[in-house]
């Protein structure tokens, strides 16, 4: 799959879920499983978890189980930690991008939701925590 179809392939779930959960920025979300998944490319994104989604019990519904791998986490001064931890698995393209919604569909997420731009949706999203790069927004934007 080229970048262009995973774009074109996601993007339709990406603006369903979003609105179903009261985002308003499904660009966004676009863009965070392009990077996040390597355009669909990743070890994860073959579990169909294209936004790189620790397991956290009670989080996420439509979740088909859970997978172990390695991934890393940057500290506060830049360096990066290797992290071998649990991962949701979904069963195809359309739980993958539900499962995302459902995961920041929670009070801690609220300014997402307030969002009307993408740049302001992924600095809302860095802010709540989601990832810990520290270039993130600029990552992703």
């Amino acid at each position: 799959m080229t970048k262009q179809e995973f774009i074109e392939a996601i993007a339709p779930y990406c603006q369903k879920y979003s609105k179903q959960y009261g985002f308003k920025v499904a660009s966004a979300a676009i863009a965070q499983a392009c990077l996040e998944s390597a355009f669909g490319t990743s070890k994860k994104a073959t579990y169909h978890n294209y936004f790189g989604l620790k397991y956290r019990p009670n989080r996420v519904t439509c979740s088909n189980g859970t997978f172990s791998d390695t991934g890393s986490e940057q500290t506060i001064n830049g360096d990066y930690k290797p992290i071998s931890t649990s991962w949701f698995s979904f069963a195809n393209m359309e739980k993958g991008v539900e499962g995302y919604f459902q995961f920041i569909n929670t009070s801690n997420y609220a300014k997402v939701k307030q969002a009307n731009n993408p740049y302001d949706y992924l600095k809302a999203i860095k802010d709540a925590e989601y990832a810990t790069s520290l270039n993130y927004v600029d990552n992703v934007y």
